[in-house]
């Protein structure tokens, strides 16, 4: 479709895709290795923001990651004050009393896995969408690179 300008002249210019970014996180699976046993989930993520290398991807990501990221995101935005203006740092879902004291396996029961998955979602939808954490590399790094490093 062309848009047509004052005097039915066609408007010519440039075209912008409307930007997005959409997250899933899904499929948590338990697993079980020498270190113990933990809980990895599949991040999908699709967009048009031009940070990223491509519009589709997924990687694995433990909670663990999540907690790493929310914490370099965190030392990020206190080194920056004036980005506050944007919003504060969402919350990661939290853990249960058994898992914090290492007391049976209720952060692997199936209701409170699909507690925090949701919670998860909303956590990197919400920082995804910040107008301060969305330029940030290690954001980009979380959901795109198969390896995940926090910069130290």
């Amino acid at each position: 479709m062309t848009m047509k300008g004052k005097g039915n002249v066609p408007i010519v210019g440039d075209y912008h895709e409307v930007e997005y970014i959409a997250i899933t996180v899904d499929t948590p699976t338990t697993i079980s290795d020498e270190t113990g046993q933990f809980t990895r989930y599949k991040i999908s993520t699709e967009t048009t923001f031009t940070e990223y290398k491509a519009r589709q991807f997924s990687v694995l990501r433990r909670y663990r990651e999540f907690v790493d990221l929310r914490e370099h995101l965190a030392d990020k935005l206190a080194s920056n004050p004036k980005a506050v203006k944007f919003g504060d740092l969402p919350a990661l879902p939290g853990n249960t009393l058994g898992s914090l004291f290492n007391m049976g396996n209720s952060r692997f029961d199936p209701a409170f896995v699909e507690e925090r998955r949701k919670g998860l979602e909303t956590f990197i939808n919400a920082v995804s969408q910040h107008n301060f954490f969305r330029f940030q590399k290690v954001l980009h790094s979380f959901l795109q690179d198969e390896k995940f490093v926090v910069p130290i």
